[in-house]
């Protein structure tokens, strides 16, 4: 089955072991078995061994009243890997495919090309899982960033795990020695865009409101879940050569953030002291 247009728009290829989607400068590679999937922009690879999972488990998250936030707790079970997929619908710019996971729960992922600078990534699957995944491979000098400025002291979230809207914490003078070490007071009441941005030249856009949605860049990948009970896993990878191209395209999807009315820049008064400039 193979479906093609124009030099000037996208193309799709299926063949009995691969499906190539072609809109320059990305092009999308999708092996069905073992399935895999791999994103370049030119000859650059942005994603590679990409994957899908799904995992069942049970919610015990916490309301903090004080700060109406939440502290999030699952008991979850070990992830099954999309190991094999079949083409079920191809279009002019994109595919559908089913995938078949190691336990044998049948899930669907479309991928898309709608543009020269945009995938879209939509995952379901069978029953009722507790999560939705999409990973792939993060490199050795991958830095990530993004995820809401009040998640950590350092702008590199590389290396750590970021459920939004549930793992904000306080470490200001009035945190305890003995919660400090353990990462300061759990306040979970800050909920920043799922936005995420590489160095490796890509960005990551996760279509939920859902509280749930974690980025786990914490081991060799990188790994974007959402609970399964908020409906589909909705992401684009934005792909324009720089970080300021992908964050206009961004703002073109979602709109342009408003500008306050002229009396809101007016006088503000605060105090707020500090020691040292060690302290600030």
């Amino acid at each position: 089955m193979t479906a093609t247009m124009p030099a000037a728009g996208p193309s799709v290829l299926v063949s009995a072991t691969d499906v190539v989607i072609e809109l320059a400068p990305l092009r999308v590679e999708i092996a069905l078995r073992p399935f895999t999937l791999t994103v370049r922009r030119g000859v650059r690879r942005l994603l590679r061994g990409g994957g899908v999972w799904v995992a069942e488990g049970q919610v015990n998250d916490q309301f903090i009243h004080l700060t109406e936030g939440v502290i999030a707790r699952e008991q979850r079970s070990s992830p099954e890997r999309a190991w094999r997929a079949t083409v079920s619908t191809c279009e002019t710019d994109a595919v559908e495919l089913a995938l078949t996971l190691s336990g044998g729960r049948v899930a669907r992922l479309r991928v898309g090309v709608p543009s020269g600078d945009r995938v879209e990534l939509q995952l379901d699957a069978d029953g009722t899982p507790l999560r939705l995944g999409i990973d792939w491979e993060q490199r050795a000098e991958e830095r990530l960033v993004g995820l809401g400025a009040r998640h950590n002291t350092r702008l590199d979230q590389a290396g750590r795990t970021v459920q939004l809207g549930a793992d904000r914490r306080y470490t200001g003078p009035d945190c305890p020695t003995e919660l400090l070490e353990q990462g300061g007071i759990p306040q979970g009441d800050c909920a920043p865009m799922p936005w995420l941005v590489s160095s490796r030249g890509y960005s990551v856009w996760v279509h939920t409101d859902a509280n749930g949605t974690q980025f786990d860049l914490s081991g060799e990948l990188v790994a974007i879940s959402t609970r399964a009970a908020a409906g589909p896993l909705r992401m684009d990878v934005l792909c324009a050569a720089t970080p300021a191209a992908r964050l206009r395209a961004f703002c073109g999807l979602t709109g342009f953030a408003a500008v306050l009315p002229e009396w809101g820049y007016g006088f503000w008064k605060s105090r707020d002291f500090h020691e040292h400039r060690d302290d600030v």
